[in-house]
């Protein structure tokens, strides 16, 4: 029987041994100082060895938070091509308004790069201009059922840099529900050849005020009223009601950076949303 016992615990030493040499021919201090290679191994995880259904949850949850602290949610049947003309140039207007030669010329339309909604039959565009120019602006506004531009106008010059607007009420131009339209601001640098010509512009499509949004905009606060617009996905309204609350409060460096901010939620980070 002692001898039976004796077998079985060197048998088991020898398996110990084969498994964690180490560990066990160490003295009684190293042993304590010193943990296993399993233990270094776990205590040494990359994040290659985080299980994929926590990896998944991470990044769900980076993107909750991410949709939450936004101020703009784009529409969820967002279509794409509302931004057309990203220009940046050095030539014509720009050397011609005064400015240093390395100076160069930016227009961009204020619109997310998909189709931007509106819930008014006579919205504002906004477009940006980085230096002042003295060549001539011109807005049109077209759609798709006509071939007749439904606005052809030429803006007073110089035109300032910063943020511009054009109020269609001005013009009496209505838009219909459900029906996108194009808007193009172009800079004429040559009346003799287009192609020199500078352009940008966006497409807006206006949609019935729903009945949730409606009872929202009528119980809120006005400074509340731009980001229940962005939160809705209406962009135009959204922006046009900040730079509103902007214009009145001029001092207001908070609403200033929250329209920065919706401006570089589309990709428009490097328009100086302090110029006006």
């Amino acid at each position: 029987m002692i001898r039976r016992d004796i077998d079985v615990r060197v048998l088991i030493v020898g398996l110990l041994l084969a498994m964690c040499p180490d560990v066990l021919l160490a003295q009684p201090h190293e042993r304590a100082s010193h943990p296993s290679k399993q233990g270094t191994q776990l205590m040494a995880a990359t994040p290659d060895d985080v299980p994929g259904s926590v990896k998944k949850a991470s990044r769900a949850e980076a993107q909750v938070q991410t949709q939450q602290s936004r101020i703009y949610m784009p529409p969820q049947d967002r279509r794409p091509g509302g931004r057309l003309g990203v220009v940046t140039r050095g030539d014509g207007c720009a050397n011609q308004s005064g400015q240093p030669e390395e100076q160069k010329l930016t227009l961009l339309a204020l619109v997310p790069d998909h189709v931007g909604l509106t819930t008014h039959e006579q919205p504002s565009l906004y477009w940006y201009l980085s230096i002042q120019t003295i060549c001539p602006a011109e807005l049109t506004v077209t759609d798709d059922h006509t071939i007749k531009p439904l606005l052809e106008t030429r803006l007073d010059a110089p035109v300032q840099p910063g943020i511009q607007q054009v109020r269609l009420a001005d013009y009496g131009v209505s838009l219909k529900p459900d029906v996108p339209y194009r808007w193009f601001v172009t800079l004429i640098v040559d009346e003799e050849s287009l192609s020199k010509n500078v352009v940008a512009g966006g497409i807006v499509e206006r949609i019935v005020l729903s009945d949730q949004l409606r009872g929202q905009l009528l119980r809120a606060d006005k400074q509340d009223i731009p980001f229940l617009y962005a939160s809705a996905g209406v962009w135009y309204d959204a922006f046009a009601t900040l730079s509103e609350l902007i214009e009145m409060t001029p001092e207001n460096l908070e609403l200033r950076q929250k329209r920065a901010r919706l401006l570089e939620e589309v990709g428009l980070s490097h328009v100086d949303s302090n110029s006006n």
